[in-house]
Protein backbone atom coordinates (compact mmCIF):
# COMPACT_ATOMS: atom_id res chain seq x y z
CA UNK A 1 0.00 0.00 0.00
CA UNK A 2 2.80 2.44 0.89
CA UNK A 3 4.56 1.74 -2.41
CA UNK A 4 1.39 2.62 -4.36
CA UNK A 5 0.92 5.83 -2.35
CA UNK A 6 4.53 6.77 -3.06
CA UNK A 7 4.01 6.06 -6.77
CA UNK A 8 0.86 8.24 -6.80
CA UNK A 9 2.74 11.12 -5.16
CA UNK A 10 5.55 10.71 -7.67
CA UNK A 11 3.10 10.75 -10.61
CA UNK A 12 1.31 13.78 -9.18
CA UNK A 13 4.59 15.67 -8.79
CA UNK A 14 5.67 14.70 -12.31
CA UNK A 15 2.43 15.92 -13.86
CA UNK A 16 2.63 19.19 -11.91
CA UNK A 17 6.23 19.71 -13.04
CA UNK A 18 5.43 19.09 -16.71
CA UNK A 19 2.33 21.29 -16.54
CA UNK A 20 4.29 24.14 -14.91
CA UNK A 21 7.12 23.87 -17.42
CA UNK A 22 4.72 23.96 -20.38
CA UNK A 23 2.93 26.93 -18.83
CA UNK A 24 6.30 28.70 -18.48
CA UNK A 25 6.94 27.97 -22.18
CA UNK A 26 3.77 29.92 -22.99
CA UNK A 27 1.29 27.09 -23.50
CA UNK A 28 -2.20 27.31 -22.04
CA UNK A 29 -2.53 24.32 -19.74
CA UNK A 30 -5.71 23.20 -18.06
CA UNK A 31 -7.05 20.27 -16.06
CA UNK A 32 -10.29 20.37 -18.08
CA UNK A 33 -10.72 18.80 -21.50
CA UNK A 34 -10.78 21.93 -23.71
CA UNK A 35 -12.61 20.17 -26.55
CA UNK A 36 -15.39 19.07 -24.21
CA UNK A 37 -15.55 22.62 -22.85
CA UNK A 38 -15.70 24.04 -26.40
CA UNK A 39 -18.44 21.66 -27.53
CA UNK A 40 -20.55 22.30 -24.41
CA UNK A 41 -19.71 26.01 -24.05
CA UNK A 42 -18.13 25.57 -20.60
CA UNK A 43 -15.51 28.10 -19.45
CA UNK A 44 -11.98 26.76 -18.97
CA UNK A 45 -9.60 27.41 -16.09
CA UNK A 46 -11.70 26.30 -13.19
CA UNK A 47 -8.60 24.85 -11.55
CA UNK A 48 -9.18 22.01 -9.05
CA UNK A 49 -7.85 21.99 -5.55
CA UNK A 50 -4.43 20.30 -5.25
CA UNK A 51 -6.01 17.23 -3.67
CA UNK A 52 -8.31 16.85 -6.72
CA UNK A 53 -5.51 16.81 -9.29
CA UNK A 54 -5.75 13.77 -11.49
CA UNK A 55 -3.27 12.12 -13.79
CA UNK A 56 -4.29 14.03 -16.93
CA UNK A 57 -4.03 17.60 -18.13
CA UNK A 58 -4.45 19.37 -21.44
CA UNK A 59 -2.93 22.06 -23.59
CA UNK A 60 -5.65 24.24 -25.06
CA UNK A 61 -5.14 25.87 -28.45
CA UNK A 62 -1.69 24.51 -29.28
CA UNK A 63 -0.05 26.38 -32.17
CA UNK A 64 -0.81 24.61 -35.46
CA UNK A 65 -1.33 25.98 -38.96
CA UNK A 66 -4.81 25.63 -40.44
CA UNK A 67 -3.67 23.83 -43.56
CA UNK A 68 -6.71 21.58 -43.18
CA UNK A 69 -10.10 22.89 -42.01
CA UNK A 70 -10.06 21.44 -38.50
CA UNK A 71 -12.27 23.17 -35.95
CA UNK A 72 -10.36 22.58 -32.75
CA UNK A 73 -6.94 21.40 -31.59
CA UNK A 74 -5.83 20.24 -28.15
CA UNK A 75 -3.17 18.11 -26.49
CA UNK A 76 -3.77 15.57 -23.74
CA UNK A 77 -0.97 14.48 -21.43
CA UNK A 78 -1.61 11.57 -19.13
CA UNK A 79 0.61 9.94 -16.55
CA UNK A 80 0.07 6.20 -16.56
CA UNK A 81 2.18 3.71 -14.60
CA UNK A 82 5.78 4.10 -15.80
CA UNK A 83 4.84 6.21 -18.86
CA UNK A 84 3.73 9.63 -20.00
CA UNK A 85 1.11 9.39 -22.75
CA UNK A 86 1.03 12.26 -25.28
CA UNK A 87 -1.81 12.87 -27.73
CA UNK A 88 -2.28 15.85 -30.06
CA UNK A 89 -5.87 16.03 -31.34
CA UNK A 90 -7.32 17.77 -34.38
CA UNK A 91 -11.12 17.76 -34.41
CA UNK A 92 -13.23 18.23 -37.52
CA UNK A 93 -16.81 18.93 -36.45
CA UNK A 94 -18.35 21.24 -39.03
CA UNK A 95 -17.57 18.88 -41.90
CA UNK A 96 -20.12 16.42 -40.54
CA UNK A 97 -22.54 19.00 -39.14
CA UNK A 98 -25.06 18.90 -42.00
CA UNK A 99 -24.51 15.30 -43.06
CA UNK A 100 -27.45 13.02 -42.29
CA UNK A 101 -27.35 10.07 -44.67
CA UNK A 102 -24.84 7.28 -44.08
CA UNK A 103 -23.43 7.48 -47.62
CA UNK A 104 -22.97 11.24 -47.24
CA UNK A 105 -21.07 10.75 -43.96
CA UNK A 106 -18.97 7.98 -45.53
CA UNK A 107 -18.10 10.26 -48.47
CA UNK A 108 -16.96 13.04 -46.11
CA UNK A 109 -14.83 10.59 -44.10
CA UNK A 110 -13.29 9.15 -47.28
CA UNK A 111 -12.52 12.65 -48.56
CA UNK A 112 -10.99 13.53 -45.19
CA UNK A 113 -8.77 10.44 -45.22
CA UNK A 114 -7.68 11.05 -48.83
CA UNK A 115 -7.24 14.85 -48.84
CA UNK A 116 -7.11 16.44 -45.37
CA UNK A 117 -5.38 13.90 -43.12
CA UNK A 118 -2.36 13.60 -45.46
CA UNK A 119 -1.87 17.38 -45.27
CA UNK A 120 -1.62 17.26 -41.49
CA UNK A 121 0.61 14.17 -41.60
CA UNK A 122 2.96 16.08 -43.90
CA UNK A 123 2.84 19.14 -41.64
CA UNK A 124 3.89 17.05 -38.62
CA UNK A 125 6.33 14.72 -40.44
CA UNK A 126 9.52 16.01 -38.80
CA UNK A 127 7.95 15.87 -35.32
CA UNK A 128 6.52 12.41 -35.97
CA UNK A 129 9.88 11.07 -37.09
CA UNK A 130 11.99 12.81 -34.44
CA UNK A 131 9.89 11.65 -31.49
CA UNK A 132 8.60 8.30 -32.79
CA UNK A 133 4.95 9.34 -32.75
CA UNK A 134 2.09 7.68 -34.65
CA UNK A 135 -1.09 8.85 -36.38
CA UNK A 136 -4.64 7.64 -35.98
CA UNK A 137 -7.96 8.86 -37.38
CA UNK A 138 -11.32 8.11 -35.83
CA UNK A 139 -14.70 8.66 -37.43
CA UNK A 140 -17.29 9.03 -34.71
CA UNK A 141 -19.55 11.94 -33.93
CA UNK A 142 -16.62 14.05 -35.13
CA UNK A 143 -13.61 13.25 -37.26
CA UNK A 144 -10.57 13.17 -35.04
CA UNK A 145 -6.96 12.98 -36.17
CA UNK A 146 -4.49 12.27 -33.41
CA UNK A 147 -0.73 12.21 -33.19
CA UNK A 148 0.27 10.11 -30.20
CA UNK A 149 3.02 8.30 -28.35
CA UNK A 150 4.22 7.32 -24.90
CA UNK A 151 7.50 7.95 -23.13
CA UNK A 152 9.10 6.59 -19.98
CA UNK A 153 8.95 8.87 -16.92
CA UNK A 154 12.67 9.52 -17.17
CA UNK A 155 12.22 11.15 -20.59
CA UNK A 156 9.57 13.66 -19.52
CA UNK A 157 11.72 16.36 -21.12
CA UNK A 158 10.62 14.93 -24.49
CA UNK A 159 7.13 16.33 -23.87
CA UNK A 160 8.58 19.84 -23.61
CA UNK A 161 10.72 19.19 -26.69
CA UNK A 162 7.71 17.99 -28.69
CA UNK A 163 5.73 21.11 -27.84
CA UNK A 164 8.73 23.34 -28.65
CA UNK A 165 8.95 21.56 -32.02
CA UNK A 166 5.20 22.12 -32.55
CA UNK A 167 5.70 25.83 -31.86
CA UNK A 168 8.73 25.97 -34.19
CA UNK A 169 6.79 24.19 -36.94
CA UNK A 170 3.99 26.71 -36.55
CA UNK A 171 6.38 29.66 -36.81
CA UNK A 172 8.38 28.30 -39.75
CA UNK A 173 5.71 26.64 -41.91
Amino acid sequence: MKIEQHAQKERRQLILNIKDELKNEGFKTTWQDPFHAWVHDIPLDQEPLKRDIGNTFYIADPPVRKIAPFDFAAVRLQIIPDFIYFEFFLYYCKELEDAIEADEIAEICTRHDADLAPKMVEYFTDITNEFGLQWDTEHDEYIEDSLYGSFPYKSSDKIISIMQAVKKCFLEW
